[in-house]
């Protein structure tokens, strides 16, 4: 039979094992990507988004840039509810048309805090997405759905430069992925419409 080791020794093997496990969790976690707590939606608002394009077509030869806003149009709304998380993802087709290079996406006036993600012009041209995710700095501090109730509000979310590259009849900037959140962590039901593109050559 093997010689038993005694308590304490076997005490100070499972310390340096339980030690172990612990640096190795560390280490593990230290690799993992940064999470971030998002309001979670627990029913639905009363209130309606229209997403759209401004100018909702257009045209632009190669080269040149145009400017395109993205709006939020906001009908039944309250000046006591606030949207607190906005996210949606515009694709776009980068042979015809890319964001041109130093060229970031401008958020300045969508009144949110927080930006947790705004694709720039490299990692959007090569995916042909642009993926745009806001909040408010704190709950309740996102823009107000209404000034005055029964009023409709329009909210400039961001504005984006777009370059023409190859000539086409149409690129259209494609929403998906929508999802809004008010400050009660309701969803706001929202549509969205399709904008287009015209690059043509010089």
């Amino acid at each position: 039979m093997g010689t038993l080791l005694p308590k304490p020794l076997i005490a100070l093997f499972f310390g340096f094992g339980i030690l172990a496990l612990v640096l190795v969790g560390v280490k593990i976690t230290g690799k993992q990507a940064i999470t971030r707590t998002l309001p979670e939606a627990s029913g639905t608002s009363s209130g309606r988004v229209s997403l759209v394009f401004e100018p909702a077509s257009t045209s632009v030869p190669v080269g040149k840039i145009q400017s395109i806003i993205l709006k939020a149009k906001i009908r039944g709304g309250s000046p006591l509810e606030h949207i607190d998380y906005f996210k949606a993802e515009i694709a776009f087709p980068n042979k015809s048309i890319q964001m041109p290079r130093g060229h970031y996406i401008n958020t300045g006036k969508s009144g949110f805090g927080k930006i947790l993600r705004v694709d720039g012009p490299l990692q959007a041209n090569q995916s042909g997405k642009i993926a745009i995710e806001l909040a408010a700095k704190s709950p309740g501090d996102g823009p107000k759905t209404a000034d005055t109730a029964g009023v409709e509000k329009e909210i400039v979310l961001a504005t984006i430069d777009f370059v023409g590259v190859n000539p086409t009849d149409m690129a259209t900037l494609a929403l998906s992925g929508v999802q809004i959140i008010n400050n009660q962590s309701k969803t706001i039901a929202a549509t969205g419409q399709n904008g287009k593109i015209q690059v043509v050559a010089q």
